[in-house]
């Protein structure tokens, strides 16, 4: 004959209302001990059970007497770090402050130079579009197409020539050819 909650109550318990559950817990291992070890210590001993709930137990609520130090030691962790992205920001602000008052007239020497440099090397759009792989793919008409609009009409002439007669931009292809001509006699 049982004297206490079945076993499908105790789960419920168990999972639902901890505290209940410990209390029941003590008061049974007290009153009727082959009960408790009948049907309260396998929740207990059972690994599945223990980990999974007394984990989640254990960080909301501290057994009784005893101090839960799981929100403080996240308190300080984030303090800590906290304090570290202020300090390493300061080392870092104030070595980039030191850098720039040595070396700011050679910095305008070297801004100067690199802006002549740029202004003498000149990057032809055509030079460019070699290398863009989007450009590689595109079919002849594609690529006539994007040397005409960068204003590199010898190499967009040779890539309209190449378009065959029986590509639907045949047509267009011929009359980008005459304007291109029509450019290259006006020089």
């Amino acid at each position: 004959m049982i004297n206490g909650p079945s076993k499908e109550v105790l789960a419920e318990y168990f999972k639902n209302n901890r505290l209940y559950f410990d209390s029941l817990a003590r008061e049974y291992k007290n009153s009727d001990p082959e009960y408790y070890n009948k049907f309260i210590a396998p929740f207990y001993n059972n690994p599945f059970h223990a980990s999974s709930e007394k984990k989640y137990y254990s960080t909301l609520h501290a057994a009784p007497g005893k101090k839960n130090s799981v929100p403080l030691a996240v308190f300080l962790m984030s303090v800590s770090i906290l304090i570290a992205g202020v300090v390493l920001f300061m080392t870092a602000n104030r070595a980039v402050n030191i850098q720039t008052s040595d070396s700011g007239k050679d910095a305008d020497v070297k801004t100067e130079r690199a802006k002549q440099e740029n202004a003498s090397r000149k990057v032809s759009p055509s030079i460019i579009l070699d290398t863009l792989p989007s450009i590689q793919k595109l079919d002849n008409f594609g690529k006539g197409m994007a040397y005409f609009s960068a204003g590199d009409y010898d190499k967009a002439e040779a890539y309209f020539v190449q378009v065959p007669k029986d590509n639907i931009m045949y047509d267009e292809a011929r009359k980008k050819l005459s304007e291109i001509r029509k450019k290259n006699l006006g020089k």
